[in-house]
């Protein structure tokens, strides 16, 4: 596996907004119907209360389409560990799914190209080969099934928690590294005793505690399709971007609706059966007793 170099990288994504840009000429001229739902701008990464959608049709619902196919760029309000989402169905006359396939391989193989560099230093890599873009909008798929499906189905992801084992070494070189980056507001006196209190607290835990990066995921939409009379879905994507699918009369399609927190966690039963004890709430850090 080959590291690329800047201008390398340059003419990659180049190619990949090509091929979408082909890709938006012909699409439309097959689209039977078009409806999306337009998400708001994350501006933090903190799971929202509630998400609002507005819901485009028609025209209206192309045109944001093709723009979101190509939107790299962050938005100048956007987090930068967050993406934009328009979520939608695009119902066409045909299959879309060679044209899709060959964009999304040209991602994968652009994401691919960037794995040899060190995690620490990919980030200035990609801000030097492509300014405000959002890699994870530049790498991630669009979806395109192959054939027409019985029934669509577009629901929230909630209230999941990602977790990460870790060990209190890994943390202390962190959280040492996290002195030189100062948070905007914080004075380094301020800061210099957070960081002093946190290795500190480090420090006097044995070396085999059991620590967890432990972070609730803010809800996203997906979508799932199914196949004849099957009563699990075929298969599930990512609503990052609108689904494009082979028409049929009889498909049936259930809307996304609004984002609410509340209704959510009343639906919700499942437990951790393995309750964490908050160690640096700041860097979502947990320890875990057996």
């Amino acid at each position: 596996m080959l590291t690329l170099s800047i201008d390398e990288l340059i003419e990659r994504k180049r190619k990949i907004e090509t091929l979408i840009r082909q890709f938006n000429l012909q699409w439309p001229e097959h689209c039977l119907s078009a409806i999306v739902w337009k998400t708001p701008v994350m501006e933090d990464q903190l799971a929202p209360e509630s998400i609002s959608l507005e819901r485009l049709v028609a025209e209206q619902a192309i045109q944001a389409t093709k723009q979101s196919l190509l939107r790299f760029n962050r938005k100048e309000s956007q987090h930068p560990a967050t993406v934009t989402r328009l979520p939608g169905i695009i119902r066409l006359t045909e299959n879309a799914y060679e044209q899709v396939a060959e964009i999304n391989a040209y991602k994968d193989e652009l994401r691919q190209c960037l794995q040899p560099i060190h995690p620490r230093t990919r980030p200035k890599y990609v801000k030097l080969a492509w300014p405000g873009v959002s890699a994870l909008q530049l790498y991630r798929h669009i979806a395109a099934p192959y054939s027409t499906k019985r029934k669509v189905l577009f629901s929230w992801i909630g209230h999941t928690m990602s977790s990460t084992r870790t060990t209190r070494d890994k943390m202390l070189e962190f959280v040492r590294l996290s002195r030189a980056l100062v948070p905007t507001g914080v004075s380094i006196e301020h800061w210099n005793i957070v960081i002093d209190k946190e290795i500190d607290l480090l420090a006097s835990l044995a070396p085999t505690a059991h620590l967890i990066l432990q972070k609730r995921v803010a809800p996203h939409p997906r979508v799932m399709v199914y196949h004849q009379q099957e009563k699990q879905p075929t298969r599930t994507y990512g609503a990052n971007l609108p689904l494009f699918i082979p028409d049929d009369p009889t498909m049936e399609v259930r809307e996304l609706m609004n984002w609410d927190n509340e209704v959510s966690l009343r639906r919700k039963r499942r437990k951790d059966k393995l309750p964490s004890i908050p160690l640096i709430p700041r860097i979502y850090l947990y320890l875990r007793e057996f």
